[in-house]
């Protein structure tokens, strides 16, 4: 265990905190920024790699129900990033993902979404927070 966080030598974390309101059944959507951005640029000079995603509803799924969340590149869902998925089994999740899994460019916007799917209440709230590391490019 003694090389595992040589990558922060020449990289800087960052951790970012979205939220959602009224997760709609059936739907796909975007979670926001506290005060209502959509996402994160990657700085100039710099890769990004969504290396943690934690995750929690505010009430339990139906039991028909899941509610996934994913990270983002400009819009589009990564597919070998850090994903959730919240059952009726539990209110809360989290996944990692290594350095190098899915890089992102500098200049792309990192967000989330969350899909519901199922029978579950449109009335759920999520909190997500990101864990992000950026190395030079």
């Amino acid at each position: 265990m003694a090389n595992e966080l040589d990558f922060v030598k020449n990289a800087f974390p960052v951790t970012l905190h979205f939220i959602k309101a009224n997760i709609a059944t059936g739907t796909t959507a975007a979670l926001a920024f506290d005060q209502g951005g959509a996402g994160y640029e990657i700085p100039s000079g710099y890769v990004g790699h969504a290396v943690a995603l934690s995750a929690a509803i505010n009430a339990t799924a139906s039991a028909k129900a899941s509610i996934v969340f994913k990270v983002r590149d400009d819009g589009t869902a990564l597919n070998n990033g850090p994903e959730v998925t919240i059952t009726s089994a539990s209110r809360t999740g989290a996944a990692v993902k290594g350095v190098g899994a899915e890089p992102m460019a500098a200049g792309s916007v990192v967000s989330l979404q969350v899909t519901a799917n199922g029978t579950g209440a449109a009335t759920e709230d999520a909190d997500a927070f990101l864990s992000m590391v950026f190395t030079p490019a």
